[in-house]
């Protein structure tokens, strides 16, 4: 069940793997902006497919087990 499924990651390629994917992202943000150069699409254009942006676990844990 894509469309209610995450990507965690610490990537903006694993955010766009969520987009491609129809699903959402959970992007673990330490700002080393690691996959920036890699991306197909530009950095906003990914801004809508992130569900949490976040680099807490329990903040995760948290939003994954309210949803």
């Amino acid at each position: 069940d894509l469309q209610n499924s995450f990507v965690i990651g610490d990537r903006l390629t694993d955010v766009e793997l969520a987009k491609n994917l129809g699903s959402k992202a959970i992007f673990i943000n330490d700002e080393t902006h690691l996959g920036t150069n890699e991306i197909s699409v530009k950095r906003e254009t990914l801004n809508e497919f992130i569900a949490l942006e976040t680099n807490n676990w329990k903040e995760i844990y948290k939003f994954l087990k309210k949803n």
